[in-house]
């Protein structure tokens, strides 16, 4: 699609923004270059760097591969920062292929296939580099572009591209480091103590200690009308949620992709405002954290229409924030139970509500809203986790120092900023211990928390490469003692806004990513079920990781079973706990559990299969409080606003009626 002749096209590479000059090249299979070098960092990546026409015309639906070296002569880290492109030249500029990368210091040839889907003249087409986000020089040779027209299908062009990472070794020292630090921070200490009426120790009772669910934030981002009686339910998605591993373990925590968006939220996209809060609890009660995402996206086209129409007005855009902020976190079955939101989300590329503030008394830089914002959350909601949120490090068009100075900036102000939030949409594969060394950074500037909220990648690399960097990026980042969360952007092929999702494609077949979050999060980081007997001074101990336990005490034919959290080390006393507990037989006649029994606020049911199944909460006369029906294995059923007392839970199926007393506190 250029020319045949190596030097023409070297000549041919154009642009702007910086000193582009041809070099010789020696003991390579090129003689030329075309170097490029930016002493002045631009408002805009693209308005520095290269490109080269096509000498061809290209057919809608050709298929080409793109073919380049590159390398860094200088730049940040010793480290280029480069944008390659195939796209139109013209008019909609429809990009066809974006392929966002660092560059090292030995070269490196790069084959990454392209379809285009419109008729290209000749000139209308280019191949090109962005560069313009450092300070840096790079040299790139051996440019061709080769037309397959439609002979073969895009899946079966080669690729040469992502096919290495610092630290990907199997003997690379950080990951002995970072299971350690694993075996430091993410676990604590349980000790079981067992006392009869007199206080008495009890040996030889059998404890059973069954892991539930992590205390860390192991998720992933949800479209909520698939879920919960929603408008596009989808049994298959949600029973994901709860049981990724087919032994019933999910995630912890999610996020709604869209839904508590701003313009979403007024706009009740997809579901109403009560719809949304109602899913929220059903989640929660069923042992899901959710986070909140995002209570001030502050650009015009990521906020309301009215922001942008009253533009000039900052009375006006500020009593409309407040409300906003006030509405959400107070709002009925939300407030209480998120309790983390991301307040500001990309602030470095998203500038207007700043720039309307910006000059005005007080507001220098017009940022010193940012401040206001997270104090008014810290006002309405003193309880609620208050992240920043941006796609810091991972994405080619941020711009990193500025952020780091925007959060800074926000800290000296006075914001008290809970965590930073790192998108980690992967576009290239940042070595482990770099982004270790940036959740320190952050973490330094705070004194918060770091969190991956919106991890998937964008790649050229083989699936085997992109599943090995997941698996190191899950542990250096849950080795980081300030780390709270680890977060997909969704996690099906079939509701992923790029189809991309890193655990399961459109058949719900495990991805080769998915294989390690499976192995880690369930495997070589989930607490095995362990059956102990109670000493000489009735205790059991163990080590586990942090989360919710289920305790199962088994004595002669009686039994009792308790639901902990364990986020420290913990004490466990239990005194005469067959007091309160039905005996065994019935417990295995019955085929149901449940637990904690005496409750408090809400209790599980246990049962041993996922058939629809009635149940029914009775008073001991028989009256019936509530019903409902459910087709899942563990069912939460919420006692607020109950008396104090015993009731019946009945659970009818395929297979009969059950019945089980519960003591509500």
């Amino acid at each position: 699609m250029f020319s045949s002749n190596e030097v023409t096209n070297a000549t041919n590479m154009t642009g702007g923004g910086g000193t582009r000059t041809l070099v010789n090249i020696a003991e390579q299979s090129f003689t030329k270059a075309t170097q490029f070098a930016i002493t002045k960092v631009p408002a805009n990546g693209w308005d520095a760097g290269m490109a080269i026409n096509n000498s061809q015309p290209i057919a809608n639906g050709d298929r080409l591969l793109v073919i380049f070296w590159a390398r860094t002569i200088s730049g940040p880290n010793h480290i280029g920062m480069g944008n390659f492109e195939f796209m139109m030249n013209s008019g909609a500029y429809t990009k066809y292929m974006t392929f966002e990368q660092r560059v090292g210091t030995e070269w490196k040839q790069y084959i990454l296939p392209v379809q285009v889907t419109a008729d290209l003249a000749t000139g209308m087409a280019k191949f090109g580099v962005e560069m313009g986000v450092a300070i840096q020089t790079i040299q790139i040779a051996g440019v061709t572009a080769i037309n397959y027209k439609q002979t073969y299908a895009l899946s079966a062009l080669p690729v040469k591209s992502n096919d290495e990472y610092l630290g990907m070794e199997a003997d690379a020292p950080w990951r002995a480091a970072a299971d350690a630090r694993i075996e430091q921070y993410r676990k604590s200490n349980m000790e079981i103590l067992v006392l009869n009426s007199s206080n008495q120790p009890l040996p030889n009772v059998q404890v059973k200690v069954e892991m539930l669910r992590h205390e860390y934030a192991f998720g992933t981002a949800i479209n909520e009308t698939k879920i919960a009686g929603n408008k596009s339910q989808d049994n298959t998605y949600q029973n994901k949620l709860f049981n990724l591993d087919g032994k019933g373990h999910g995630f912890s925590e999610v996020v709604f992709e869209n839904g508590l968006k701003w313009p979403a939220w007024d706009e009740n996209w997809n579901l109403t405002k009560a719809q949304k809060a109602a899913t929220v609890k059903w989640l929660t009660n069923r042992g899901i954290r959710v986070r909140g995402h995002n209570l001030v996206w502050p650009g015009w086209s990521n906020s309301p229409t009215d922001l942008k129409d009253h533009g000039t007005d900052l009375v006006y855009l500020n009593n409309r924030i407040n409300t906003h902020l006030a509405e959400v976190l107070n709002y009925p079955n939300m407030k209480g139970l998120i309790n983390e939101w991301d307040v500001i989300n990309e602030p470095t590329g998203n500038v207007d509500i700043a720039n309307s503030f910006k000059g005005s008394p007080g507001y220098l830089t017009g940022r010193e809203i940012y401040v206001d914002i997270f104090n008014k959350v810290k006002q309405i909601a003193p309880e609620v986790k208050k992240y920043i949120n941006e796609a810091n490090y991972t994405n080619f068009y941020s711009k990193n120092e500025v952020y780091k100075s925007y959060v800074k900036e926000m800290v000296d102000g006075g914001a008290t900023i809970d965590g930073v939030g790192f998108q980690a949409h992967f576009t290239y594969m940042i070595p482990p211990e770099e982004m270790y060394s940036y959740y320190d950074e952050f973490h330094n500037i705070t004194g918060g928390m770091v969190k991956i909220t919106e991890y998937d990648t964008k790649t050229f690399a083989p699936d085997s490469m992109e599943a090995a960097y997941f698996r190191d990026l899950l542990t250096i980042t849950f080795s980081h003692p300030y780390s709270d969360g680890f977060l997909m952007w969704g996690f099906w092929d079939g509701a992923h806004y790029s189809g991309r999702a890193p655990l399961f494609d459109k058949n719900w077949n495990l991805k080769p990513g998915g294989k390690p979050f499976i192995n880690l999060v369930f495997g070589k980081w989930w607490t095995p079920t362990s059956t102990l007997d109670s000493d000489a001074s009735g205790k059991s101990t163990l080590r586990g990781f942090k989360g919710t336990y289920k305790i199962t005490i088994t004595s002669g034919t009686e039994q009792f079973v308790d639901t902990v959290r364990m986020n420290d080390d913990l004490k466990l006393k239990y005194t005469q706990p067959f007091s309160k507990a039905t005996g065994l037989s019935e417990l295995k006649t019955n085929r149901l559990n449940i637990y904690p029994n005496p409750s408090n606020q809400n209790f599980m049911i246990e049962r041993g299969d996922q058939s629809t199944c009635q149940v029914a909460l009775l008073s001991m006369k028989g009256q019936k409080i509530k019903s409902f029906s459910s087709n899942e294995r563990l069912i939460p059923v919420d006692t607020v606003g109950l008396v104090a007392g015993v009731y019946v839970v009945e659970v009818s199926d395929k297979a009969g009626v059950n019945r089980k007393k519960i003591m509500v506190k």
